[in-house]
């Protein structure tokens, strides 16, 4: 009963949070923490109806300890202050699987879903966002590639020598056609990783920031180069008397990662074989 009240709430919470992310950048504060405060109601009274107060500690602990890591990741500019709230009611919401699944490595599992998850939208968001602005990355994309081409020609040389050495090291080993799929691969494995570094930085100084007057500026902006937190009407105000243009920023509209992990983790497990 517990696990179904606690994954009403989660499917709730992060489901609006993600609709509100994906259709105005952002979602109000009250959203993570309601779902966080009803999570920690919800532990509170089943510890005391089934005489087990570590149902509580333990949402209470490995809440804190995701709100921690959810800083680290604001602190160094990665999400938003309510990102960093999200992962926290990841781990206030489910400490383990809440009677939904068994399992004894939950919590490696709900922290390793997360990141690959996180990996696979990401890119999964760029190639969008570079879909629907196709002219302008093709266009710096092609003058980024010609102005690095002499990198990615040694890249792929030095790739295709150490492939050669793996190559003539597994000869005496009798690797298995698997190995030697993967050595000759590497070269190519390489550019493509390049490659997509250039995209992601295109997409990122090219799409995701513009420059605007500050006239234009409302709330919940953030400027480029700052942490993410947007702009309240007191700094608006200040900017447009000090400027008259800023550099803002727009991110990956992450907060649909966190119902999938949730509902992955719960529901599925760990994704980590599938990847290995």
């Amino acid at each position: 009963m517990m696990g179904i009240i606690l994954l009403t709430i989660g499917t709730i919470f992060f489901g609006i949070a993600s609709y509100l992310d994906l259709r105005y950048t952002e979602f109000p504060d009250w959203v993570p923490y309601l779902a966080i405060a009803l999570g920690l109601v919800t532990r509170a009274v089943f510890s005391i109806i089934l005489h087990n107060p570590s149902l509580l500690t333990s949402s209470i602990l490995i809440g804190a300890f995701f709100l921690f890591i959810g800083y680290i990741f604001y602190f160094t500019k990665q999400w938003g202050d309510g990102d960093a709230w999200l992962f926290a009611a990841l781990g206030f919401l489910f400490p383990d699987p809440a009677g939904i699944r068994n399992s004894d490595i939950f919590l490696f599992e709900m922290i390793m879903n997360f990141f690959i998850i996180s990996f696979l939208y990401v890119i999964a968001f760029s190639i969008c966002l570079g879909i629907l602005n196709r002219k302008i990355v093709v266009k710096h994309f092609i003058a980024r590639v010609k102005e690095n081409r002499n990198k990615l020609v040694l890249l792929f040389m030095l790739t295709l020598l150490g492939s050669a050495l793996i190559l003539y090291n597994l000869y005496a080993l009798e690797p298995s056609l698997l190995l030697i799929s993967y050595a000759l691969a590497l070269p190519f494995l390489s550019i493509a990783a390049m490659l997509f570094f250039y995209y992601s930085k295109i997409i990122d100084d090219v799409v995701l920031k513009k420059r605007i007057l500050t006239k234009n500026l409302k709330e919940g902006d953030v400027l480029a180069g700052s942490k993410w937190r947007g702009l309240n009407k007191k700094e608006i105000a200040k900017l447009r008397k000090r400027k008259k243009y800023v550099w803002i920023k727009e991110g990956v509209r992450f907060a649909p990662v966190f119902p999938i992990t949730m509902l992955v983790t719960l529901f599925y497990g760990s994704l980590v074989p599938l990847i290995i």
